[in-house]
């Protein structure tokens, strides 16, 4: 269950670096907004503490970044040895969906100005 997963997450970053990648060369200063991005995204995944320890009033918090849904599959997977809840993975398929269909989009239409911007 890991490879699957793996694929996912996979793809699910390559459609958000196709975005990023288009916005960074039109407005330079993603890249400094991406590092404060990535660390507050961080500490609002569930990586170093348990789920089940945030105050239910925070947690929609937590559900609103997308990496938690690949770690809490994860855990499942190579923590608790069970397979991930199916609810999780039809979510984790959408959003990987829709970041590579929406990434790969935004890329394509914006590639032919690249040269100029650069």
């Amino acid at each position: 269950m890991v490879f699957p997963l793996l694929l996912l997450h996979l793809l699910f970053t390559v459609g958000l670096s196709f975005l990023i990648a288009t916005a960074t060369v039109f407005y330079r200063d993603v890249r400094h907004f991406m590092e404060i991005i990535i660390l507050l995204l961080f500490w609002l995944t569930p990586i170093i503490y348990d789920v089940k320890t945030v105050p239910e009033s925070l947690r929609s918090a937590i559900y609103s970044n997308p990496q938690s849904f690949f770690i809490l599959s994860y855990q499942d997977i190579l923590y608790r040895q069970m397979a991930p809840d199916w609810h999780r993975l039809a979510i984790l398929v959408g959003l990987t969906g829709v970041a590579l269909g929406v990434g790969y989009w935004v890329m394509g239409s914006f590639k032919a100005q690249f040269a100029e911007e650069v």
